[in-house]
C-alpha cells in the first residue's frame, strides 16, 4: 500500500470519528471540507434544529448559506481568512434560520491536521445564544 492510500484511510477514519462526536453533542456542528472548497460535508441534528435546513440542504453548502440582510460580511471574511489559514477562531455572528428569522450564535472553528500534519477538515460547532 502506499502512503497516498494510508492517507486516504486515515482520512476516512479521522471523518468517522468527527461525525460519531458531532452525532452526540448538544451543539451544533458543521465538518467543512478545505479540499472540496469549503463546502459542509456533515452536519448533526442540534445545527439542524438550530437552523431549521435540512440534512440535504446543509450538506453541499457553504456557511454562506445562512448570511442575510444584516450579517456582518467583514466577520464572514475573517472567519474565511481562519479557514483558509488552518486556524482556528471564535465569534459571535448573526446569521439566518430558513423561514428567514435571524438568530445570534456562537461559532468556533477548529482545524483538524492528520498525522502528517495536512489539513483534513474544519470542525465547526456553533451555540444559539439568541435568548
Amino acid at each position: 500500500m502506499h502512503e497516498k492510500d494510508y492517507l486516504q484511510i486515515e482520512r476516512n477514519q479521522l471523518y468517522t470519528g468527527l461525525c460519531q462526536i458531532a452525532e452526540q453533542l448538544d451543539l451544533g456542528v458543521v465538518i467543512v471540507d478545505p479540499k472540496q472548497d469549503y463546502i459542509i460535508i456533515h452536519t448533526n441534528p442540534a445545527f439542524i434544529e438550530m437552523t431549521e435546513y435540512s440534512k440535504d440542504e446543509i450538506v453541499g453548502a457553504t456557511l454562506a448559506l445562512f448570511n442575510g440582510t444584516l450579517t456582518n460580511i467583514e466577520q464572514e471574511q475573517e472567519i474565511f481568512t481562519a479557514l483558509v489559514n488552518n486556524e482556528s477562531i471564535t465569534k459571535t455572528l448573526f446569521h439566518y434560520r430558513r423561514d428567514g428569522s435571524a438568530f445570534w450564535h456562537e461559532l468556533k472553528s477548529i482545524p483538524i491536521f492528520n498525522t502528517t500534519g495536512d489539513i483534513e477538515f474544519h470542525y465547526i460547532t456553533t451555540r444559539d445564544i439568541s435568548d
